[in-house]
C-alpha cells in the first residue's frame, strides 16, 4: 500500500510537471520537477523537466548543472544508462 500512495505521488508531480511545462509556467515546472527528484533522484522524466525550463527562458548552460553526476551515479551504482532523448536535451540544456 505504502509502495503504490509513493508511486501514484511521483507520477502526481510528474504529470504536474508536464501540464506546467505546457502551460509556460517554469517556476512551478521546477517546483513539480524538483518534486520528482527528491523522490525519485534517477528519474529521466524529473531532469528533462528541469532541463527543458533554462532552454525556454533562454537561458542555455544552467540545466544541465546536476545532472551528469545523477547519471554517472546511476551508470556506476545500477548500470543505467540515460535514453537517447535524455542525452539530446542535456546537449541542448549545455548550450
Amino acid at each position: 500500500m505504502r509502495r503504490d500512495l509513493h508511486e501514484y505521488e511521483v507520477r502526481t508531480f510528474d504529470a504536474l510537471s508536464q501540464v506546467w511545462l505546457t502551460l509556460d509556467e517554469p517556476v512551478a515546472t521546477l517546483q513539480a520537477a524538483r518534486r520528482v527528484l527528491d523522490l525519485v533522484p534517477f528519474r529521466e522524466s524529473g531532469h528533462a523537466r528541469v532541463m527543458e525550463v533554462p532552454s525556454r527562458l533562454r537561458r542555455p548552460g544552467r540545466g544541465g548543472t546536476g545532472l551528469r553526476a545523477s547519471l554517472r551515479h546511476a551508470e556506476e551504482t545500477m548500470g543505467l544508462s540515460p535514453n537517447e532523448q535524455t542525452e539530446e536535451l542535456y546537449a541542448q540544456a549545455l548550450g
